[in-house]
C-alpha cells in the first residue's frame, strides 16, 4: 500500500460537479462535459472521488447492472497519471462490499489511449471486442471517428 495510505475514496455528490469538471479539463483531451458529469450523478450512477490531502486527484463513474459493472469514466489528474493512482482507485472500488457480487467488469477505451489500455491490462482486463467509430475526434485540423476497444475483467470469486 505504501504511498497510497494517505488516499481516501469517497462518494461524489452534485456539489462535486465543478471540481470534477476542472479535473476533466486538466487531465484529458476528450473529457466529459459538465452535463455528462451532472447527468451521471443525478441518474444515480455510483461515483467515487480519490482524495489526497483534501484535494481531488481522480474520480470514477460506475454503472451497476446485476452482476456486471461498467466503468463509465475514470479520470486521474495529469500530475498523478502513471503513478498507480488509477489502478489503486479501480482495485479499491472492486473490493468494496457493495460490489462483492459483481462477476464481470467492462469498459470502453479509445484505441489511441495506450496508457489507459496498459493500466487495464495490468489489472487483468482483456480486450473482448471493438466498437467501430464509437468516439468522435475533433482536435485542431483532425476530425473523424475513433474505435473503442471493449475490455472485460472476470472477477475472481
Amino acid at each position: 500500500m505504501g504511498c497510497f495510505q494517505r488516499l481516501k475514496i469517497v462518494p461524489c455528490s452534485v456539489e462535486d460537479i465543478d471540481i470534477l469538471l476542472e479535473l476533466e479539463k486538466c487531465s484529458t483531451k476528450y473529457g466529459w462535459s459538465k452535463s455528462d458529469i451532472a447527468s451521471s450523478i443525478n441518474a444515480g450512477y455510483d461515483c467515487y472521488k480519490l482524495i489526497e490531502d483534501q484535494r481531488v486527484s481522480g474520480y470514477c463513474v460506475i454503472q451497476l447492472i446485476g452482476e456486471e459493472m461498467e466503468i463509465l469514466n475514470i479520470v486521474i489528474h495529469r500530475r498523478y497519471q502513471g503513478m498507480g493512482y488509477g489502478g489503486f482507485l479501480l482495485t479499491s472500488i472492486f473490493q468494496m462490499k457493495r460490489y462483492e457480487s459483481v462477476k464481470d467488469v467492462w469498459l470502453e477505451v479509445r484505441e489511441s489511449n495506450v496508457p489507459a489500455r496498459k493500466l487495464y491490462g495490468r489489472i487483468g482486463f482483456t480486450q473482448s471486442g471493438t466498437r467501430k467509430n464509437y468516439y468522435h475526434r475533433n482536435l485542431g485540423n483532425t476530425s473523424g471517428q475513433e474505435d473503442a476497444l471493449v475490455m472485460t475483467l472476470r472477477k475472481k470469486s
